[in-house]
């Protein structure tokens, strides 16, 4: 099953590269490489030695933004853009997702979260830390492992509680990824574990299957992953930095919502905000939402 999925990732990758620009030229990873703005840097990660890479803009004090699954940083570029006037930024690119290195076997949250510590402490101080659905599994994992280097973090709907109960889902993507299946796969994680209704994870898929199957090797990967993500409550008490808990008033009730209940639960020094309106993609479709939420905790912090 690896070895069939590292060469769809190399082919697919070769198509992405080959592929024209979703819209502008700011959407794509090649934009933020060659911006005057942004500036593109790797790092070996603390975890293994992967090679990671992430874009670095702006002055002050140092943010750090992980992206969740079935994406890169493109679409946090806004985000990113709403925050570099007062945040040295920097924008993660997840392993497996093919910017980064792939090493796609026995993949674990607790590399990513390596992955994330490498660059923060590059940046060389304390950082502020965002992460978003998968991306805030890794800042979590991060923080938890060298709170040192974690001065705040922030957390936006880390899909925590299908820690250990997604067997069957799994088998499934499995199965539909063996018979060849991959893009009925990646949708079939849609519906069942981020909890899209399937009318609307299809129509994702029609509208940016260019930009999301060359990502599908590394979105199995994080499921893989998330199946054995340490869901036990009391692990997440020592996420003792202020942190602050994002949820959007739209998003699944599981395992999204009960998630940040659970954290909201836990967590010693937590703020909890609910999005009035939004849903789990928040990040891309009211970034300046978002940014004003994020700008608001960690500066009084």
């Amino acid at each position: 099953m690896h070895l069939t999925r590292r060469r769809l990732l190399e082919g697919l990758a070769l198509s992405f590269a080959a592929a024209p620009a979703l819209s502008a030229c700011a959407n794509t990873p090649e934009a933020i490489a060659n911006s005057t703005e942004w500036t593109t840097h790797e790092v070996a990660s603390i975890a293994d030695g992967a090679r990671i890479v992430y874009h670095v803009a702006g002055n002050g004090p140092p943010l750090v933004i992980v992206h969740g699954g079935s994406t890169t940083s493109v679409p946090y570029r806004p985000l990113a853009d709403l925050l570099k006037d007062r945040y040295r930024v920097a924008l993660v690119e997840r392993r497996n997702y093919t910017i980064s290195e792939s090493r796609l076997e026995n993949h674990l949250f607790d590399q990513d979260g390596g992955d994330v510590i490498s660059v923060a402490r590059r940046l060389g101080e304390r950082v502020y830390l965002f992460g978003h659905s998968g991306g805030a599994l890794s800042a979590m994992y991060g923080a938890r492992a060298h709170p040192n280097n974690v001065r705040a973090l922030a957390l936006y709907e880390p899909p925590l509680t299908a820690g250990g109960t997604i067997d069957a889902i799994l088998a499934e993507i499995h199965r539909l990824e063996a018979a060849g299946q991959v893009e009925e796969a990646v949708i079939y994680g849609y519906i069942h574990i981020v909890g899209l209704p399937e009318p609307v994870a299809r129509g994702m898929m029609d509208a940016r299957r260019d930009f999301l199957m060359p990502l599908a090797p590394g979105s199995i990967s994080d499921v893989e992953a998330l199946a054995v993500v340490d869901s036990r409550p009391d692990s997440w008490r020592g996420l003792t930095m202020p942190t602050l808990l994002i949820e959007g008033e739209l998003s699944a009730p599981h395992p999204l919502r009960d998630s940040m209940a659970l954290l909201r639960q836990v967590v010693p020094q937590n703020q909890f905000v609910t999005l009035a309106g939004q849903g789990h993609s928040a990040t891309a479709t009211e970034p300046a939402v978002v940014a004003q939420h994020l700008s608001d905790f960690f500066a009084a912090h």
